[in-house]
């Protein structure tokens, strides 16, 4: 028989890979492809799945906790999950505290303000 939590289970994990795939390629689309334009097209696409992402991988760690935890008394894991944090801690504050043209940052803004008024 078959259970809703089993269903959510099933639908978060097939729901992850869908969102991590088109999270991938959009993600590396706008940083290989050097071109404001197509990064501007590929952005609602990496918003919203990445969304998308957050929801359902929080739903897979959810239904798959014991697990996680079994893998991360492993030291190996663990220390790897420890340095991919550190890593991502130190990106997001190099990234926040970078400093900015703000006359730049206005222009790009009004620019995409435009773009979207135009869109409607």
């Amino acid at each position: 028989m078959t259970t809703l939590g089993s269903v959510l289970r099933r639908v978060s994990s097939v729901t992850l890979a869908v969102a991590f795939v088109a999270m991938a390629t959009s993600g590396l689309v706008m940083l290989m492809v050097d071109r404001f334009g197509l990064q501007l097209r590929m952005h609602p696409v990496h918003n919203v799945f990445g969304v998308i992402m957050v929801v359902a991988g929080l739903l897979h760690a959810a239904f798959n906790w014991k697990t996680l935890v079994a893998h991360l008394r492993l030291r190996r894991l663990m220390t790897l999950g420890i340095l991919l944090v550190g890593l991502m801690v130190l990106l997001l504050i190099l990234g926040l505290t970078k400093a900015m043209d703000g006359e730049a940052i206005r222009k790009v803004e009004a620019i995409l303000s435009a773009a979207r008024q135009a869109d409607h």
